[in-house]
């Protein structure tokens, strides 16, 4: 377990289920209550948002630009996410009627991002980054942490 202390896999997982979670709460609310399908995305959007923060904004900058591969998945993952920001944009104006072929197109968007990060990005930041990099980079990402969606 010590070394899953400072697994930024471990962490951005536990961020990938809830945003999985809340975007099929999104998801099934649309089909039954628009109002509250609108109230799921605008939460969906929020945590996704902050989510794509800590990747730019923190993850990345302790990357070396100078690997090749690195680089190269980190470029396509942001330009995942302008296709994530234009697509939530799109079917938040399209609510509740003509969204069906992007949120389906979002579904697998995400899952396709998801599966990229977790299989390519995250394992060689883990391996590359020291315990001390990895510790400063979690404890940004705390500060920005998801709220819990639990019912009280």
């Amino acid at each position: 377990m010590e070394q899953d202390q400072y697994s930024i896999l471990t962490l951005m997982i536990n961020h990938h289920a809830l945003l999985e979670t809340l975007f099929y709460v999104f998801k099934d609310d649309l089909g039954t209550d628009p109002e509250k399908a609108k109230e799921a995305l605008s939460t969906f959007r929020w945590e996704y948002e902050k989510h794509m923060f800590a990747e730019e904004n923190i993850i990345f900058e302790f990357l070396k630009w100078n690997h090749p591969k690195v680089f190269q998945i980190t470029v396509h993952l942001t330009n995942e996410h302008e296709a994530i920001r234009h697509l939530i944009d799109k079917i938040e104006s399209e609510m509740p009627t003509e969204a069906t072929k992007e949120v389906t197109s979002l579904q697998a968007l995400l899952s396709g991002h998801r599966k990229d990060e977790e299989d390519h990005l995250y394992p060689v930041v883990d391996k590359e980054l020291s315990d001390m990099q990895k510790s400063r980079i979690i404890l940004r990402i705390n500060e920005i942490a998801p709220r819990n969606y639990t019912k009280e």
